[in-house]
C-alpha cells in the first residue's frame, strides 16, 4: 500500500516512501491491540511482522527497527486515550487504513477474537476515519476469519 514509486509530473520526478512516523503508529496501534485481551504473546509478534512483510514495509524498515518500534509501544504501554489520540493525527491520511489493518491482524493473531479486541478496533478505525461504523468493522474483521 505505501510501496515506494516514482513517478514524474511535470519533468519532476516524486518518490513516494513509508514516513518513520507510519512505522510508529503501526506499532503502536499493534502494541494497544496486543494489550486489549489482557494477554501479550509471541503469536502477535509474529502476526505485525507477517502484516509489515506483506506490506513491503519490514523490507523498507528492517526487522530490528520494526521489532523496536514495536517493543517500545509496549514497554512505554500508554493509556488508549492518548494513543488513540496520538493515532487520530493520522485521520485522513493514506496510512489510516494501513495502521486500522494492522491492528486487525493482530487482533486476529491468535486465532480468538476477544470482544475487548473487536470493540478497541471500532475505537481505533471510529479515530482514524476507516470504514462507516462499528457494524463495518466487525463484519470486515469477521469475513477474515
Amino acid at each position: 500500500m505505501l510501496q515506494s514509486s516514482v513517478s514524474t509530473v511535470s519533468s519532476t520526478v516524486v518518490v513516494t516512501r513509508p514516513a518513520h512516523a507510519t512505522l510508529a503508529a503501526i506499532a503502536q496501534a499493534a502494541a494497544l491491540m496486543a494489550q486489549a485481551d489482557g494477554t501479550v504473546d509471541g503469536a502477535e509478534q509474529q502476526a505485525l511482522l507477517r502484516f509489515l512483510r506483506g506490506h513491503d514495509l519490514l523490507r523498507y524498515f528492517g526487522r530490528r527497527a520494526c521489532l523496536s518500534a514495536y517493543h517500545a509501544a509496549l514497554e512505554h504501554n500508554a493509556p488508549e486515550a492518548e494513543v488513540l489520540g496520538s493515532l487520530g493525527r493520522q485521520a485522513g491520511h493514506v496510512a489510516a487504513p494501513l495502521i486500522a489493518s494492522a491492528a486487525a491482524s493482530i487482533a486476529l493473531a491468535d486465532g480468538d477474537t476477544h470482544p475487548a479486541e473487536v470493540a478497541l478496533l471500532c475505537r481505533l478505525a471510529e479515530r482514524l476515519s476507516v470504514l462507516g461504523d462499528c457494524d463495518d468493522v466487525a463484519t470486515v474483521l469477521f469475513s477474515a476469519q
